[in-house]
């Protein structure tokens, strides 16, 4: 059953719009798979370092004009994504109705440590991390601060809406990218606690009894996404995905339509 399948972006990333999906989608390789599937997909792009808020503002007018009417939606929502996804059907009546599933994949429900590090840039000079990326953290709009760790979840659970989360477990590669190197001196995550360079699995997966919990992937947060645990620039220009990588949005797509 052809389903509509909306995928939304993580912290600053893109929608289909932007002109670094010329090159390389967000979503590598993912919306051309489905639709190859007979699924109608959407990519849409919000404000890459803006708060919850701001993101899920916009990412639900862009829904609305992208699928008018009463058709049945599902969520796909990478990191930041699934956050604002959370937001999105708190707020809007006619989306909450309509949004039958909300998959979460690397999304930090309970905060990241690496986000919670950037929240306090010079804290970090003298700490190995490059001052571009110190520099850059400065450049926010709210984003950090709602990525940052927490106790709870920034929003409650909907009725009627199908909620799964799935996480990330990339300390089996032994080739990090520089990028999740990074994110991993800059969280300060122990290499014995399960998770993906970004994210902890205690706060990609939560709410045992209310949200499904599928099995965990093997790959950091890029390559959730299929950006491959090398340097980031070869995988974009090159096009290496990680091994089953669209065998794991196939999957999801298949559960959704049969409803298991």
């Amino acid at each position: 059953m052809p389903l509509n399948i909306i995928l939304t972006h993580g912290y600053l990333g893109y929608g289909s719009a932007d002109i670094r999906a010329v090159f390389s989608p967000y979503f590598k390789g993912v919306a051309k798979r489905l639709r190859e599937l007979d699924h109608d997909v959407f990519e849409p792009g919000v404000m890459g370092n803006g708060s919850v808020e701001t993101r899920s503002r916009d990412l639900a007018e862009q829904i609305h004009m992208r699928f008018p009417g009463n058709t049945p939606l599902h969520v796909i929502g990478h990191s930041m994504g699934g956050l604002d996804a959370r937001r999105l059907l708190t707020r809007d009546a006619d989306l909450r109705r309509r949004i039958k599933t909300l998959v979460c994949i690397g999304t930090p429900h309970l905060g990241s440590p690496v986000a919670s590090q950037l929240l306090h840039p010079n804290a970090l000079f003298g700490s190995g991390i490059p001052g571009a990326l110190i520099a850059a953290s400065r450049v926010d709009r709210g984003a950090l601060a709602d990525l940052a760790l927490r106790d709870a979840p920034l929003d409650a659970d909907v009725e009627g809406v199908r909620y799964v989360d799935i996480a990330c477990d990339g300390r089996g590669d032994k080739r990090d990218s520089p990028l999740f190197w990074l994110t991993r001196k800059l969280g300060g995550i122990d290499k014995s606690v399960i998770n993906d360079g970004v994210v902890l699995q205690t706060s990609a997966c939560i709410h045992p009894q209310r949200h499904e919990h599928w099995p965990m992937w093997p790959v950091d947060h890029g390559g959730a996404i299929g950006w491959t645990t090398e340097w980031p620039a070869l995988s974009a220009f090159f096009g290496r995905l990680p091994p089953d990588h669209l065998a794991r949005y196939e999957m999801i797509a298949t559960r959704l339509a049969s409803g298991t």
